[in-house]
């Protein structure tokens, strides 16, 4: 059995190899951001675990996901561990998009370039540095496709591979709705396996029978309470209704997140294969509905699409690796050997690419700028889009455990987000009627609040900073109670450059 799949073997291992660097370096080095913290399960009082899954904005499956390095180490703020398990899967991922590419184009050569453009682009890297449902849904999605492919031709065990891209279908919906992205290679698929000449109608039914139910099955006991619970929440209502409508996001805006996370030639090298791949490969005429269809859908049915974008990333990555097989069936002999050599030096620019940008922390890019084959970056102007696995450390935890041991009766408050201080803080935020900290954070990740800064933070009230780099990136004051015609609340005391 190895000889026989020998090189898909060694080729499955250079891939993992290829795809490591960019995910599991310095994969501790940044703290968790908000959405990070909402991947854990953490109950109110007299909460049950169920109520709290029924209550959430998407499925369970990424709470499943973060508890099992939380059953072993404890600590909700343990940045690696809490990442680790969604890391694994990303990297799986991208085997598994290798196997599906290699199904459907028939090409080792150009699945393994699809998938050296699924693992290091930079949403791809981004996702597989967070604890966030992305990887799951990739994850999964992939993973069904591979099984829902062999209903286009396979003669073999039909049932049973249709229902293992149902279950995992079911786990990727569970994970996320943007499940519902890979809806039409899946539709495709099974239309295709209804049309076949070669299967009687009989077995057809069944497969179809036997679908539907395992779908429900797996679906339907987590879903009618949590529908039943949100259509009759106004406040799940308005966040839903706030999120799907008509779009506000403007090209210009989508072409900005996708430079973000992948800068100076990407996009263009992206477009211009896709653009060949349309307009001279017919066989893959659907991948380009897929794409035009999630395009379309997210650019003007989602009220703020942010990094959901990558969606109509995938179906560009299928659109290339078609391209690329059908110029290796049709070129000569030189030609193949090109773009062999060519492959690995894709790989080269974009994972250096990658690098500098989310693993390297010299200088914390969108923050800082960097430059990278002498091009400097982008300014991050679009400050309210979300910077999902860029690097970016203030050392909250050193400065959660200096406070406790210097007073920790008092609040504090600061120029980072909220969302991201109180992962980390132990004391209560805003109270600045008693002894407080005022906390100011350089360049903090809630882009937003930079700049802002608070009176009282003299030379005289400075107890802690934290330096990298011999740059103070936070500093820690201390206040002792604030006079009687002082403003109580503390964005009240709030100063602008």
């Amino acid at each position: 059995m190895f000889n026989k799949h020998k090189t898909d073997i060694l080729i499955i291992i250079l891939l993992t190899a290829l795809s490591a660097p960019l995910r599991f370096i310095n994969l501790g080095y940044s703290e968790f951001q908000d959405d990070e913290k909402k991947a854990y399960i953490r109950l109110a009082k007299d909460q049950t675990v169920t109520d709290f899954l029924l209550q959430q904005r998407k499925g369970p499956m990424q709470f499943l996901a973060t508890y099992i390095p939380y059953s072993i180490t404890g600590d909700y703020r343990n940045e690696l561990a809490g990442r680790l398990p969604f890391t694994l899967i990303n990297t799986a991922s991208v085997i598994v998009l290798y196997l599906l590419l290699k199904k459907l184009t028939k090409s080792r050569m150009a699945s393994v370039f699809g998938a050296v453009l699924y693992m290091t682009n930079g949403f791809i890297v981004g996702f597989s540095r967070i604890a966030q449902y992305q990887n799951l849904n990739l994850f999964f999605s992939l993973f069904s496709l591979l099984f829902y492919a062999d209903l286009m031709d396979g003669k073999k065990h039909l049932i049973r591979k249709s229902l293992l891209g149902t279950l995992f279908f079911c786990l990727s919906l569970l994970s996320h709705w943007d499940a519902i992205f890979y809806l039409v290679p899946v539709v495709y698929f099974f239309i295709i396996f209804l049309l076949r000449k070669d299967i009687p109608n009989n077995y057809k039914i069944r497969v179809t029978i036997y679908n539907v139910l395992l779908g429900s099955l797996v679906l339907l006991p987590f879903m009618i309470p949590y529908v039943n619970y949100h259509t009759s929440n106004k406040q799940s209502t308005d966040y839903f209704g706030r999120r799907i409508g008509l779009s506000a996001y403007s090209f210009i805006k989508h072409r900005f997140i996708f430079e973000l996370y992948n800068p100076f030639v990407t996009l263009p090298f992206y477009l211009s294969l896709c653009a060949l791949s349309v307009l001279f490969v017919k066989k893959n005429l659907i991948y380009f509905v897929w794409f035009f269809i999630n395009f379309i859908l997210i650019r003007y049915f989602m009220a703020k699409p942010g990094t959901h974008i990558y969606n109509y990333v995938i179906p560009m990555i299928f659109l290339i690796s078609f391209l690329t097989a059908s110029v290796l069936e049709n070129g000569s002999k030189i030609i193949r050997t090109v773009l062999g050599f060519g492959v690995f030096f894709i790989y080269a620019v974009f994972a250096y690419q990658s690098y500098m940008i989310f693993v390297d922390h010299k200088a914390e890019y969108p923050w800082d700028e960097k430059t990278i084959f002498n091009y400097t970056t982008i300014p991050y102007v679009e400050k309210e889009v979300l910077t999902f696995g860029f690097p970016h450390n203030r050392n909250w935890k050193g400065v959660n455990e200096f406070i406790l041991n210097y007073n920790d009766k008092c609040s504090y408050i600061t120029n980072e987000g909220k969302e991201v201080s109180q992962i980390y803080t132990d004391i209560k935020f805003g109270n600045t009627t008693k002894c407080h900290y005022i906390i100011s954070v350089k360049r903090p990740f809630i882009s937003t609040r930079d700049g802002i800064i608070y009176p009282g933070t003299g030379k005289n009230n400075l107890i802690y900073q934290y330096e990298k780099d011999d740059e103070v990136l936070t500093k820690v004051y201390f206040k002792n109670p604030v006079s009687s015609d002082s403003p109580a609340l503390f964005e009240d005391m709030l100063l602008t450059n």
